[in-house]
């Protein structure tokens, strides 16, 4: 009789130490009836009614779904809408599905886009381009915590660099400079770039881009002694330090320069050139 008692004793503690019982629900539906019986509660971070998946990895909490430890895959996620995925909800700034605190986290505000929430503050990854709002800074410092100059926007269509607070920063950069041994008539997309006539032999012209929007500006310079001539399109005026070149600007020497700018845009412009050495304005 004692030894047919053990035995029963031994079974039932079996049974209890290793029994898992299914859920009655399906993912994701948070409450059920069924138990963990193997010595493992799902109770640290979860509502009640919230049903262990897995063991040791993935709790149910009706609302969301907490995460213990090892990698989420297709064999622990169950069967969502494809093989390997989690679908939720869209969610927005204030309630974010992906989230590490109120407003911190990631959310869908529409279809194709992901946006990062931190304090009601916006970052758009959409169609491939990083959305900021006004006032928001791509900073750069020593440290995460350190940062000490920034880029931000100053107002439409201007980009102002910071010292990574409400201060002005700097850049260095270099310029393009391109040789011209014809023609060239530079796009708005070349404004700022130097035009030289370095490998020129017989003359060579730039005219300036029509219709230009106010504040373009192009830089020549004469490395070759050749004639480098410079001419407004067709409509558009070109004074050079203070007189109207009816014809074009024009030098031969080497060492001389000339900066010119749109000073008014759009159809009739007029260019101003500011420059140094010997030109000749006609």
């Amino acid at each position: 009789m004692k030894k047919k008692l053990t035995l029963v004793l031994i079974l039932l503690a079996g049974t209890a130490s290793s029994q898992i019982k299914q859920p009655s629900t399906a993912p994701g539906s948070g409450a059920a009836s069924s138990t963990i019986t193997n010595g493992t509660t799902a109770t640290s971070g979860c509502v009640a009614g919230g049903v262990l998946r897995s063991t040791s990895d993935l709790v149910d909490c009706g609302a969301g779904l907490t995460f213990a430890s090892s990698t989420l895959t297709a064999t622990n996620i169950g069967a969502y809408t494809s093989t390997g995925m989690i679908t939720l909800p869209a969610g927005s700034t204030a309630a974010v599905p992906i989230g590490w605190a109120a407003n911190a986290g990631l959310y869908q505000r529409t279809s194709g886009t992901v946006n990062v929430a931190t304090g009601g503050v916006q970052v758009e990854f959409n169609a491939g381009n990083v959305l900021l709002v006004t006032t928001q800074q791509v900073k750069w410092g020593t440290a995460i915590n350190s940062q000490d100059v920034g880029i931000t926007r100053d107002a439409a269509g201007v980009m102002r660099v910071t010292n990574s607070s409400t201060g002005i920063g700097a850049l260095l950069f270099a310029r393009n400079v391109e040789a011209v041994t014809t023609t060239k008539t530079p796009s708005a997309a070349e404004s700022g770039e130097y035009y030289t006539n370095t490998g020129d032999t017989d003359g060579a012209t730039i005219t300036l881009t029509n219709d230009p929007s106010v504040g373009l500006e192009f830089k020549a310079g004469v490395t070759a002694a050749f004639t480098l001539t410079i001419v407004a399109s067709a409509g558009e005026s070109l004074y050079a330090n203070g007189a109207l070149c009816s014809t074009s600007l024009t030098s031969s020497t080497v060492g001389s320069g000339a900066v010119i700018t749109a000073a008014v845009g759009g159809s009739g412009a007029i260019w101003i050139a500011n420059y140094t050495g010997t030109w000749s304005c006609t």
